[in-house]
């Protein structure tokens, strides 16, 4: 889903089936009732990569954390103000 499409969406939550798996940044919800700043990570270094969604609470949680317990919606950052 390219940027132009992204920026159309609805401001609505939307499954993660449906979420931009690239550099975006946006932000997911993860139960119960939390969102968080969230990106997609590819793990490509890795010896075995193992992709997951990355959060900006990982220091915190941890990776392990991040990779069992997946956000179930996600919705684009809202517009910057001119």
């Amino acid at each position: 889903m390219n940027a132009r499409k992204i920026q159309a969406l609805p401001m609505t939550w939307h499954p993660m089936k449906t979420a931009p798996k690239d550099v975006r940044i946006i932000l997911l919800y993860e139960y119960p009732r939390l969102v968080v700043v969230g990106f997609w990570r590819t793990d490509k270094y890795a010896e075995i990569p193992r992709p997951y969604w990355g959060n900006d609470r990982e220091p915190s949680w941890g990776r392990e954390w991040l990779r069992t317990n997946n956000p179930s919606h996600w919705i684009p950052l809202p517009m910057v103000p001119r």
